[in-house]
């Protein structure tokens, strides 16, 4: 619903003070709202750098025309975003395998490639839907260190949803607990970790069977 794949039945959703209602997917990515999927969505026939550009054609600045006949502007525009791309996959060590299929790359980074496509496209919010979703836990310490990278780089809002609680206790600075579709509890980690409400619906009542 956030970024207008489905329409809340009720509601309103605000982006930076204006309502997201009518407008299309990519209408709101362009506002400003990234995201990433549990299940990787890269384009795996692709090259890496190719992936990124994907997400950096929101700031391309040249038109149709100046594409198909290969203007002075096309190649300005396209040497940029390169540029750009690389900078971006230098963040988390992947200039190197710039040039390789997404598709021919290790899990984990594939994860981090589908992060900085997200990335390209210069938001505000990121949302992390499940990141560290089939991750061994030393990829999951590394997934950590890099959205601190990616705070403190890009000083954006990141809304992750997970269900890794080291992940989450480790690196999410507000909580919000759902339980069958319903919050059950909002706060800071070390109030959610005693929460007497969270400890039933996720571990079950003390004595029972």
């Amino acid at each position: 619903m956030l970024t207008n794949v489905y329409t809340p039945t009720r509601g309103t959703i605000l982006l930076d003070g204006k309502e997201t209602r009518g407008l299309k997917t990519n209408q709101v990515c362009k506002r400003g709202i990234a995201r990433t999927f549990q299940n990787i969505r890269l384009f795996n026939d692709m090259t890496v750098i190719n992936n990124v550009l994907v997400g950096l054609s929101n700031e391309m600045n040249y038109n149709v025309a100046a594409s198909i006949l290969r203007l002075p502007s096309y190649w300005k525009a396209e040497r940029v975003a390169r540029e750009r791309a690389m900078e971006l996959l230098s963040i988390f060590g992947m200039e190197d395998v710039a040039d390789v299929k997404a598709g021919a790359l290790p899990y984990g980074a594939q994860r981090r490639l589908e992060i900085l496509r997200a990335l390209a496209t210069n938001p505000s919010l990121l949302l992390l839907d499940e990141p560290a979703a089939g991750m061994n836990p030393s990829e999951t310490e590394d997934l950590m260190a890099n959205i601190r990278k990616i705070r403190d780089m890009f000083h954006i809002a990141v809304l992750l949803i997970e269900h890794d609680m080291n992940l989450v206790m480790g690196i999410c600075e507000g909580i919000c607990v759902l339980n069958y579709g319903k919050i059950i509890a909002k706060g800071v980690p070390e109030e959610i970790k005693i929460d007497p409400v969270v400890i039933e619906a996720y571990l079950g009542k003390r004595g029972a069977k």
